[in-house]
């Protein structure tokens, strides 16, 4: 079983993380923050959802071998089209533009739910998304 190690911008985001939380990893890339989080004990399981297949297929190889593939369901999604609301509490939406998290969240129809922490850790653009979020009602 290999440890995941996170950079500094991960490790910020994943501090950020409720405890016990299913957590979304929206874009995830290789997977490296919801294999941290599980091995460390702050998530039971979660999502890792990309748009495309090849980012998808690097989290299914850093799922499997963590030894966590068990715990994390790997989706196929465009923003959070395939993401079912009842299937996690956090969200993760980093690593993107402010543009496309803005879209993304303007995309989904039960984002609002007050039970369900977003973060979201703009590359670029954070001030286009705080003004969408302010727009939005979002606290």
């Amino acid at each position: 079983m290999s440890r995941i190690k996170l950079d500094a911008r991960l490790s910020a985001v994943a501090s950020m993380v409720r405890e016990n939380s299913r957590v979304a990893d929206i874009g995830t890339d290789h997977g490296y923050l919801l294999a941290w989080l599980i091995q460390n004990g702050i998530s039971p399981g979660g999502i890792a959802a990309d748009i495309n297949k090849g980012p998808l297929e690097n989290a299914r190889k850093t799922v499997s071998e963590a030894g966590i593939a068990d715990k994390v369901e790997l989706v196929l999604s465009d923003g959070l089209k395939n993401i079912d609301e009842n299937s996690c509490d956090d969200i993760v939406i980093a690593g993107m533009g402010g543009n496309l998290i803005s879209d993304i969240l303007a995309d989904c129809q039960w984002i609002k739910n007050k039970d369900i922490h977003i973060i979201a850790q703009p590359m670029t653009h954070a001030e286009v998304l705080r003004e969408y979020l302010i727009k939005n009602g979002f606290k």
